[in-house]
């Protein structure tokens, strides 16, 4: 039995994803560690982290901060029953849902916690009533783009009834879907097997951003066209044979031009953040020797954190940014800005991949000549 998404996603085998997912990203050490109670503590921000929460990683007081609250968000969690999203009726959904809200807006509140940290960490409490709800899901759900902070609980809340709607009129094939992976060493709840469906699709299928930690996907992606009830921004990316078709220069210069292009729009011209982070993936894959990398995969797991690394020693090197921690984080975080610029573009992803060893040194001499001379 298939599963129906969105009116342009239908998976006919979608048993085949969900065990891509466990084989090739992270779910161990998050979805084997539910503990239902009311309670956040340590143990539920590691776990939290393990799934790439990031508390703490940019802040070290964060995760403080969550643990100073819980007193004060255990009386709202509390009164949030044990009971799994598809069995509400309408009613007692419709009474439920000011006290997920306000139970939301208390978490949010915290320095530093959007709708993403917070529904990671809610899911071990209540693991058959909240999905994780990154921005890769709300984005599909809601084909709206987060705000920076993430705190949208208005959003979150309209996510949470389009979870409920999907999953209550499917629930014999969703309960199929747990029947049919229950072989799998860590169980997955109905809920979650949702939003991992919904988070592989924006990943994987509409970014097409393929690469995750112990491999890429490849088995179960799926031709989606775009739709225009649904005004994701990723909708706009091609085909990659389409692309070359149209490409009339080559990978370096299309390189070029994308450096140029952010360089024109930086506040600090050259110097900007959106031009060194290309300088830093240039830089990896030179010191790594690895190729057949595109620019977006290179913005993610498990390329990210190593490319940030070289963002921040060049930005200290070369730019005019107070804080290239922050910038990073800003640049290339929830708002996407420069996952964004590179769908736009619609070449440099592709010619990122294709250049040779040489040219990629060579590119890289040629920017950092560039930055040296201004």
């Amino acid at each position: 039995m298939g599963i129906q998404l969105r009116s342009d996603v239908f998976f006919s085998d979608p048993e085949t994803r969900i065990r891509e997912y466990c084989a090739i990203e992270v779910y161990e050490g998050y979805d084997d560690r539910h503990t239902v109670d009311n309670v956040i503590t340590q143990n539920d921000i590691d776990s939290a982290n393990n799934l790439y929460a990031m508390i703490d990683r940019y802040d070290k007081h964060e995760s403080r901060r969550i643990l100073d609250q819980s007193p004060r968000i255990s009386p709202l969690l509390s009164v949030i029953p044990l009971k799994a999203i598809y069995d509400y009726s309408d009613d007692e959904w419709s009474r439920t849902k000011p006290k997920i809200e306000a139970l939301l807006t208390k978490i949010t509140s915290i320095y530093g916690v959007g709708v993403a940290k917070a529904t990671k960490i809610l899911h071990l409490k209540r693991p058959e009533l909240f999905p994780v709800l990154d921005n890769y899901v709300i984005q599909f759900l809601s084909g709206k783009i987060p705000s920076s902070s993430n705190r949208d609980t208005s959003l979150t809340i309209k996510c949470l009834d389009n979870t409920r709607e999907i999953i209550k009129t499917q629930l014999i094939e969703f309960t199929d879907l747990q029947r049919k992976i229950s072989d799998l060493p860590i169980n997955l709840t109905i809920v979650r097997l949702f939003d991992i469906l919904c988070w592989s699709t924006h990943k994987w299928d509409i970014l097409r951003i393929t690469t995750a930690p112990r491999g890429r996907a490849s088995k179960s992606l799926l031709n989606i066209q775009k739709n225009k009830q649904t005004p994701l921004k990723s909708s706009k990316i091609k085909p990659r044979q389409i692309l070359r078709k149209k490409d009339t220069h080559n990978s370096s210069d299309i390189v070029i031009d994308f450096f140029n292009e952010l360089s024109s729009r930086a506040r600090y011209g050259i110097k900007g953040e959106k031009p060194i982070a290309l300088l830093a993936a240039l830089k990896y894959m030179m010191n790594t020797k690895q190729i057949g990398i595109k620019f977006l995969d290179l913005l993610d797991y498990p390329y990210y954190e190593k490319v940030r690394v070289n963002f921040i020693e060049l930005a200290e090197r070369y730019g005019s940014l107070e804080s290239p921690s922050s910038s990073w984080s800003v640049t290339t975080g929830v708002n996407r800005e420069l996952q964004n610029a590179i769908i736009d573009n619609g070449r440099v992803n592709e010619a990122i991949a294709d250049l040779s060893p040489t040219e990629i040194e060579k590119l890289y001499k040629l920017l950092c000549t560039r930055y040296v001379s201004r």
